[in-house]
This record gives structure tokens, C-alpha cells and sequence, in this order.
């Protein structure tokens, strides 16, 4: 029944599924390039709470202190993307599921674009946590090893 409906769409309706093609590959591709810097995120989090261990253990209280302050912002940006993630799925899914006319094809699109630009905006902030933990992981690897003298 698909085949023969899309016979029957007006120019305008298949002109906006195309556009809602094109940005969903847009927002996905966004999607994974932010998926790739939180799992380095993860990554240098790991790390770092190691070294706040270290730190705690060697009495250095200032540079635990800074551990403690630098671990929270990255953290608690993901737990909000794991909240809102299944969140924007569902309703992406809705929004396609009721779209009909050129007119919610075009919402689609845009509001597809809209989390293109998010997620962009997202990745340049994991970005930033990144930069901040590995310069707070060498300072405390610079401790330890004058420490360790």
C-alpha cells in the first residue's frame, strides 16, 4: 500500500520527506560523532577518578578538591543525556508516525536539525570536560611522580 500511496503525494509532501531524510542523516551523524567523544569522556573520567584516589591517598587535598569539582560537570551531563536520550527517540518516532502533511514534514525537518544543532553544541561541552580532565589528570601525574622522588 506504500508503493502506490507514494504515487498519490503531492510534489511539496515528497519534496519535505526528502528534507526529513536529509536531516535525520544530519542529526544521526551528529549523533555518533558525540557518541565517540563521550566514550573518550568515559574514558579520561575513569582515569581521573583514579587519580583522585591517588591524590586522596598521597594527602593532597587541594588537588583532590579540584578532582572533585571537575568530575561533577561531566558527570552530570551524562546522566542527562542518558535521561533524555530515550526521551528524544520516542518522540522522534511520534513525530514521524503522525506526520501527513508537507506542512509536519517540515516541522519534522527543522526539529531534526534543531537536534543536529544540540548535539553539536553537546560535543563542543564534552569537548571542554575532555580539555579540563586532562589537565587536571597531568597535574596530578606530575604530583605523583615528584612525590614518588
Amino acid at each position: 500500500m506504500v508503493l502506490f500511496s507514494s504515487f498519490f503525494e503531492s510534489p511539496q509532501i515528497k519534496r519535505q520527506k526528502q528534507l526529513v531524510r536529509s536531516a535525520t542523516i544530519l542529526r544521526e551523524q551528529a549523533a555518533r560523532d558525540l557518541w565517540v567523544e563521550v566514550s573518550i569522556l568515559v574514558t579520561y573520567l575513569n582515569a581521573a577518578t583514579k587519580m583522585h584516589q591517588k591524590a586522596c591517598l598521597a594527602g593532597n587535598s587541594e588537588l583532590a578538591g579540584k578532582f572533585v569539582v571537575t568530575l561533577a560537570k561531566p558527570t552530570e551531563l551524562l546522566k542527562r543525556l542518558e535521561r533524555v536520550r530515550l526521551e528524544l527517540e520516542k518522540d522522534i518516532e511520534e513525530r514521524k508516525r503522525v506526520a501527513s502533511s508537507a506542512a509536519d514534514f517540515e516541522a519534522l525537518a527543522t526539529f531534526e536539525l534543531e537536534l543536529r544543532d544540540a548535539l553539536t553544541q553537546i560535543k563542543k561541552e564534552v569537548k571542554q570536560h575532555l580539555t579540563d580532565l586532562g589537565s587536571l589528570n597531568s597535574q596530578a601525574a606530575q604530583f605523583l611522580s615528584d612525590i614518588a622522588k
